[in-house]
């Protein structure tokens, strides 16, 4: 029988490649060690938790979580560990984009978040007035302007903003880096 304070298992310690990968605690039940393990992928994640579970013969619990930015305190012990590995897999390919991302729909826990994200990031901007310029510059908007002898500064920018945030399907949020980031509604 182990002691409380022997570690679970003893995992090398990460490389400096590693050191921003999202990771889960696992904990035996009833004891204060456990260890981390990479959450990225769901297959080598429930290898690693079958290892450590039979190695302390005994049942095995993710009790904390580390490196998932700003999205770690909705992370939970509960959600099933395709679904992390998903989200971790997420930030260390998109980074602050799919955090933010993620804060909008952790609720709904879908199972292809990432194929999602890809599908509705829409990008992120300094302005609002930006990814609306980006998107009428797109529509050759500008030609049609300078045909009819305007220039952006006869818009009222405010105005397409609201009009086509709720006539279409995009959503945004501003964060605390004072960025803009586009998504596409659910």
């Amino acid at each position: 029988m182990r002691s409380n304070s022997e570690p679970l298992i003893n995992l090398p310690f990460p490389t400096n490649e590693q050191c921003d990968v999202p990771r889960i605690y696992l904990q035996q039940e009833g004891s204060f060690q456990g260890t981390w393990i990479d959450a990225i992928n769901a297959s080598e994640m429930q290898q690693n938790i079958d290892y450590i579970q039979a190695s302390v013969n005994g049942s095995v619990k993710i009790s904390s979580f580390q490196r998932f930015h700003s999205v770690e305190f909705l992370m939970t012990p509960e959600m099933p560990i395709p679904f992390i590995a998903q989200v971790g897999k997420g930030i260390v390919k998109y980074g602050k984009p799919f955090c933010v991302y993620f804060s909008f729909y952790e609720h709904r826990q879908e199972p292809e978040i990432l194929k999602n994200f890809g599908e509705d990031y829409r990008g992120c901007f300094d302005r609002t007035e930006d990814f609306i310029k980006e998107i009428l510059t797109q529509e050759a908007f500008d030609s049609q302007l300078k045909r009819n002898n305007l220039s952006w500064k006869h818009l009222n920018i405010e105005e397409i903003i609201r009009d086509w945030f709720y006539s279409t399907e995009g959503i945004y949020r501003r964060m605390l880096d004072e960025k803009v980031y586009i998504f596409k509604r659910r």
